[in-house]
């Protein structure tokens, strides 16, 4: 973990959730159709 200003933490971790969850979702359905098979 980075120890950086609270504002800094916050500013980054809501770009990465942003920039992540729709990989996520991409990857979980991914998951869960090949599975199906």
């Amino acid at each position: 973990m980075m120890i950086a200003t609270q504002d800094a933490i916050v500013l980054s971790d809501f770009d990465a959730h942003n920039f992540f969850v729709p990989i996520e979702l991409a990857l979980i359905s991914v998951l869960l159709f090949s599975r199906d098979d």
